[in-house]
């Protein structure tokens, strides 16, 4: 799916819109966005989701490492 195609413009973008503006927090959101992207990614070439997917966990995995330790320790899990 392109960003001038149909598809996106008359079915995609106001289904996500509205889906995000329905979301009641701020958690609701961002999960209604990540989901909306690995739905337009996937519709362009789904093998590449699971890599982006893959992506998504490690960096969220190392977010909650980096904002768990403490001090000195912290410098060293952050590089």
């Amino acid at each position: 799916m392109l960003f001038p195609s149909i598809t996106f413009l008359f079915y995609f973008l106001p289904l996500f819109f509205l889906a995000y503006c329905v979301a009641p927090g701020i958690t609701a959101k961002n999960v209604v966005l990540v989901a909306a992207s690995l739905v337009f990614y996937a519709w362009g070439e789904p093998l590449f989701v699971l890599l982006l997917a893959a992506g998504i966990a490690f960096n969220y995995a190392a977010a909650l490492l980096i904002g768990a330790a403490q001090g000195g320790r912290r410098r060293l899990v952050a590089g």
